[in-house]
């Protein structure tokens, strides 16, 4: 579920951001971030276990949204290192966006080719234009939403530290909690999020303990 992954990666993030901050970016460690890095722990840790009748998140999923925020927290230092390094900012950020193109398409492209499982040819179903130009719009909206965020993520990690820039992420977890509610009871075939009364209790209490954690980061 989207509002048990999304806030496990988030709160992995300023875990490991931490780390590679005091590594190789120098920064030092209070003990009010050592509280909060047990917050993070405790929230996402609440967030993965099965209660009641609950889903939970399986180990799987869990190892791979900690990777991802390992993934990112390394990707964030090492930007924070060019924008230190280079100026301006907009050159800095092609250059960087255009650099993990790159590497994506040399290491994924073999692999997404190679794993791409065999099906058989199915016929094509036509859709109505109504539904085709909304599949178009939700697509292309999604993405001027997310290089917005992104290109923003970017200038303010330019402009201060990346552990805080990381930790005001902590705001967009009850956003994604309400949504995915929303869309759950709007669109119940297309989306589904538990929304039992120990589900709810859970995901708050979880996303509670990992804004906590933020919060103490700033």
């Amino acid at each position: 579920e989207t509002s048990r992954v999304v806030p496990i990666t988030g709160s992995a993030v300023p875990l490991f951001t931490l780390v590679f901050a005091r590594l190789f970016l120098h920064e030092p460690l209070t003990s009010q971030q050592l509280w909060a890095t047990g917050l993070l722990i405790v929230g996402g840790a609440f967030l993965s276990l099965r209660l009641s009748s609950t889903r939970g998140i399986s180990g799987k999923s869990l190892m791979y949204a900690i990777g991802g925020g390992a993934a990112f927290a390394g990707y964030f230092a090492v930007v924070k290192h060019i924008y230190d390094t280079f100026d301006p900012f907009w050159s800095a950020f092609a250059y960087s966006r255009f650099a993990v193109g790159v590497v994506a398409l040399l290491l994924l492209g073999p692999v997404i080719w190679w794993a791409k499982p065999k099906r058989a040819p199915r016929k094509k179903k036509r859709s109505s234009k109504k539904k085709t130009q909304a599949i178009l719009l939700a697509f292309f909206g999604s993405k001027v939403l997310g290089t917005t965020m992104f290109i923003l993520q970017n200038y303010a990690i330019d402009l201060g530290s990346v552990t805080v820039v990381n930790a005001l992420q902590g705001t967009q977890y009850l956003f994604v909690l309400v949504v995915a509610v929303a869309l759950s009871r709007r669109l119940p075939k297309l989306y589904r999020e538990e929304v039992t009364r120990v589900a709810m209790t859970q995901k708050v209490l979880g996303i509670a303990g990992v804004s906590l954690g933020l919060a103490l980061l700033l």
